[in-house]
């Protein structure tokens, strides 16, 4: 028999409200991973859409009002990094997150240098893909800047 002791109540409380009022487009073309992500961030207060290639990002963040899109590098019809530089070059200026299996650190800077504002690595550690999701929630100083540009 398994109790929940009153502190992981709590915790599991908490989790709830984290991203509450975050909307997230998740970008990635593995139905697994992407399922497995919307369900995770959607037990974390999340609305979560999704996309499965790079095209129908690009459409979806142009057309959606997201707080947060999180975007596989490696995705079909149309890649991660060439579906970011079409929404800057068409002036969305929300936070994106590059997702890759590469964890390299020239891989990282590559991404910011390309327009991305983060980056996480595969296989995930979803507490730190949460807090950088809360952060962009709530930081977008970045993002707020590109418009002055």
């Amino acid at each position: 028999m398994n109790i929940l002791r009153h502190d992981e109540i709590r915790d599991e409380n908490e989790n709830q409200q984290l991203l509450r009022g975050t909307n997230i487009l998740i970008a990635e073309d593995d139905e697994h991973i992407r399922e497995f992500l919307t369900f995770y961030l959607e037990s974390c207060g999340a609305t979560v859409s999704s996309a499965e290639n790079g095209l129908e990002s690009f459409l979806k963040a142009l057309d959606g009002k997201f707080n947060v899109i999180l975007m596989d590098l490696n995705l079909p019809v149309m890649n991660g990094v060439s579906s970011i530089k079409k929404m800057r070059a068409a002036g969305y200026v929300g936070p994106v997150i590059a997702m890759s299996a590469n964890d390299e650190k020239s891989k990282s800077l590559e991404c910011l240098q390309g327009g991305f504002d983060d980056f996480v690595s595969k296989p995930f550690d979803l507490d730190l893909v949460v807090k950088k999701l809360v952060y962009w929630k709530n930081n977008l100083l970045k993002s707020e800047l590109r418009v002055l540009h």
